[in-house]
């Protein structure tokens, strides 16, 4: 992610043509970031010629984003940004473009991501906002006029992800301000490590804040996580250095409730990583299978399951397996996390058109129904699942287990919590089950493998 840590870019999902003016016309000509705008109005382009201080492009495949420019996007094809160059082809699957780029966005260029979302139809672009949110950018709705919302940002502010609400007043500003102010805590070069260690303090008695209102203990997160998520806050409020939101937070109590959602933020998708779904189909899933009858339980727990993706995908993946049996075993899936507000939608099982990106045609006829402009989850996969509220750093793991899937947590965690929550897992699997963890965990001796047949993937 981030081949280039300078470089930034704000998407806009589209309005009318006189919001959209307005809020490119308000950005000044030094502007630090580019601005990526999809169009399908005749005369958007001529109208922001004749108003933008910055020059209105239109985007071609292989072209380089440059800082100060506003790039058009065509309408009804996939845009893509790899690299900081943009990819353009015909749509592979129709109805996700604003999804797509918005992904494609946070994962090339992380938390240097701005999305501002002024209108569009449906759900498309929700997936891609979590995307934005996760990789630590900055998700802004806007405006806020009585009835001026339409169906994403409803959609976007029902998630609970959205950092800045703004009318239409002085729109474009606060997009130049959000998406370019730097931070001392947004900034890891070594020349820091002064500020760091008085921002190690002050976040410190922040995190007692946070533990005081909540109950979350997040003092054995990785540092520099913490700092990137009370940074993306600091954007918001306008706080010039961490000891100015620390005051801010103690004088707005309601804040810390902004604070507590992007701690807890750890959001997936169906099926994601694809290649380690198809190894774990192939080479784990049987063995979880053989010898087992009818009479037996398959049992697999995943931690940290956000808002029930990688449970769902799960499923599916055991469902297929054990269709190809006679002797059937039965399927238990624990799904556990310590964001109550995610399990709740987890539960709920109803997901945004715009999987259809993630998931086939086939699981889509098979495990979803359709609902209202929503994909919801069958019963048959609803039922194998129970989400439950759980912390790894301080509860008892399930045991009699045959497949941990741990994706969402261990990445955020410090060497020892790691460790720790590694040898629970083990703790908790049969002798012979697997271990599924991203290959990104270092794993010290104390938890490595039991053996050859326990593994990370």
């Amino acid at each position: 992610m981030n081949d280039h840590p300078s470089l930034r870019a704000a998407v806009i999902g589209g309005s009318t043509i006189d919001t959209l003016t307005q809020v490119v016309g308000e950005l000044p000509v030094q502007c630090g970031f580019a601005v990526l705008l999809g169009h399908d109005q005749p005369g958007l382009a001529s109208a922001l010629r004749a108003t933008s201080k910055l020059p209105i492009v239109d985007a071609e495949t292989n072209q380089r984003i440059e800082h100060g420019r506003v790039y058009l996007l065509p309408a009804n094809m996939d845009v893509l940004l790899q690299h900081g160059t943009f990819i353009i082809a015909p749509p592979s699957v129709p109805g996700v473009q604003l999804d797509r780029l918005l992904r494609s966005v946070a994962d090339d260029i992380g938390r240097n991501a701005t999305a501002l979302i002024l209108d569009g139809v449906g759900t498309d672009g929700v997936l891609g906002i979590k995307r934005i949110k996760e990789a630590g950018g900055v998700v802004m709705v806007g405006p806020m006029r009585e009835g001026a919302l339409g169906e994403l940002p409803r959609a976007t502010l029902a998630t609970g992800l959205a950092d800045a609400v703004h009318g239409l007043e002085a729109l474009g500003s606060q997009l130049f301000r959000i998406a370019t102010e730097p931070h001392e805590a947004l900034e890891d070069d070594a020349a820091k490590r002064d500020i760091e260690a008085v921002a190690s303090d002050t976040l410190r008695d922040i995190l007692a804040l946070v533990r005081i209102r909540s109950g979350h203990d997040f003092s054995q997160y990785k540092r520099a996580t913490l700092y990137r998520r009370v940074a993306r806050r600091m954007q918001v409020c306008q706080a010039a250095t961490m000891a100015d939101y620390h005051l801010f937070v103690r004088q707005h109590p309601s804040e810390l409730a902004h604070l507590l959602r992007d701690f807890l933020i750890s959001v997936t998708n169906f099926f994601r990583d694809p290649d380690a779904y198809d190894a774990l189909a192939k080479q784990v899933i049987p063995k979880l299978f053989a010898d087992r009858t009818s009479t037996d339980q398959v049992r697999v727990w995943i931690a940290g399951c956000a808002t029930g993706e990688e449970a769902y995908s799960l499923g599916m993946l055991l469902l297929e397996y054990r269709d190809t049996l006679i002797d059937r075993p039965q399927i238990q899936l624990f799904a556990t996390d310590i964001d109550e507000n995610a399990l709740a939608e987890a539960r709920h099982a109803r997901y945004a058109e715009t999987i259809a990106v993630d998931v086939s045609p086939e699981r889509l006829a098979r495990f979803f129904v359709r609902e209202g402009g929503q994909y919801r989850v069958t019963q048959e996969l609803r039922e194998l699942v129970l989400f439950s509220p759980h912390n790894l750093l301080r509860d008892p793991p399930f045991s009699r287990l045959d497949l941990v899937s741990c994706r969402n947590l261990l990445i955020y965690l410090n060497r020892e919590a790691q460790e720790r929550v590694l040898a629970m897992f083990h703790f908790g699997l049969h002798r012979l089950a697997e271990r599924y963890a991203p290959p990104s965990i270092l794993v010290d001796p104390g938890c490595a493998p039991r053996s050859a047949e326990h593994r990370s993937w």
